[in-house]
């Protein structure tokens, strides 16, 4: 994948914005099917996220144009493997892109992800932290309060 990176960086500098974005477009079309056919790549999950790094610069009028598609990737590959935890990272990752997650709408993900297979443990660990954000500015009282 370091090879593909440096081909396309080289490409890249002789591409106006959209060449840039097209280029950007078929790869991570083509990474789409090789995350399916090995979907717990490190270095493919790494690749796609190089990408979208150069995707923000490039398409400045709707800048999660492609993130928004990969999160929705991240459905479809949780949907064939709910405990992949390198696509639950890479969807965490996608988020933060965006500003952070929701904390609520990720406690209710997680839980939906938790009652399709109870030990999927990257639900439980997502949802721990999503947990831990939510509440991370309430007093103890207001905490305590919260369970009862």
């Amino acid at each position: 994948w370091n090879y593909r990176r440096s081909i396309l960086q080289s490409r890249f500098k002789d591409m106006d914005a959209g060449q840039k974005t097209e280029m950007i477009k078929q790869e991570l079309k083509f990474l789409a099917y090789e995350v399916k056919e090995n979907p717990k790549s490190y270095t493919l999950w790494f690749h796609r996220q190089w990408l979208l790094l150069q995707s923000l610069d490039i398409v400045p009028q709707d800048k999660y144009a492609f993130v928004r598609k990969d999160v929705d990737l991240c459905l479809k590959m949780l949907s064939l493997d709910e405990r992949n935890f390198h696509c639950w990272n890479y969807r965490q990752w996608l988020l933060q892109l965006m500003d952070g997650p929701d904390p609520d709408s990720e406690i209710a993900f997680t839980l939906k992800m938790i009652n399709k297979n109870f030990s999927n443990f990257s639900a439980w660990n997502f949802r721990a932290k999503s947990l831990a954000k939510k509440y991370a500015t309430y007093s103890f009282e207001q905490k305590l309060s919260s369970i009862k």
